[in-house]
C-alpha cells in the first residue's frame, strides 16, 4: 500500500484516471433520478465542487477527486450524460474499488461516505413542496440506496 499522506495519497493515475470522474457519475445518477437535472441540484453540485469539499465529511481522496474533477467540470458533465446509468453505477464502483487497492479499504471507506454525503446533499436540493414533505423523491431514494450497496455502506 502506498503512502495515503502524499499530494497523490498512494492512488495511481491510472486509478485517478477513474476516481476523478466518481463525484460526476455519482451527481449525474442521482440529480437525473427523477428524469431531469434541476438548477438546485447543479448549484449544489457546482458549490461543493467549487468549495473542493471541505468539511468534516469530505476524505482527503474525495477533496482531491472533486478538485480534480472542477477541471473542465462542464465537460466532463456533459461527457457523462451521455452515459447510461448502468456505466455511471459501474464507475461509482470501480472508483470505490480503485481507492481500496491502491490506499487501503479505511480510505475507500472515507471515500464512499464523501460521496454518498456530497450525492445525499445533491438529492435534498430540490423537491419538498413549500418545504412540506420529504425533499428527496422515490427515484432519488432508490439511487441512494443503490449507491449506499455498491459503496459498500449498507
Amino acid at each position: 500500500m502506498s503512502d495515503t499522506s502524499s499530494p497523490d495519497h498512494g492512488i495511481s493515475a491510472a486509478h485517478w484516471a477513474i476516481i476523478e470522474n466518481a463525484p460526476v457519475a455519482a451527481f449525474l445518477l442521482v440529480a437525473g433520478a427523477d428524469g431531469k437535472v434541476d438548477r438546485k441540484e447543479l448549484k449544489v453540485f457546482a458549490r461543493r465542487v467549487t468549495a473542493g469539499l471541505v468539511g468534516s465529511d469530505a476524505s482527503p481522496i474525495m477533496s482531491s477527486a472533486v478538485q480534480r474533477a472542477s477541471d473542465g467540470l462542464e465537460d466532463r458533465l456533459a461527457q457523462f450524460s451521455t452515459k447510461s446509468a448502468k456505466e455511471l453505477v459501474r464507475l461509482v464502483a470501480v472508483s470505490r474499488h480503485a481507492v481500496s487497492q491502491d490506499a487501503g479499504e479505511e480510505a475507500a471507506d472515507a471515500f464512499a461516505k464523501s460521496l454518498y454525503s456530497m450525492a445525499y446533499q445533491v438529492a435534498q436540493a430540490s423537491g419538498g413542496l413549500l418545504s412540506l414533505g420529504s425533499k428527496i423523491d422515490r427515484n432519488e431514494k432508490m439511487v441512494l440506496e443503490g449507491l449506499q450497496r455498491i459503496l459498500k455502506l449498507a
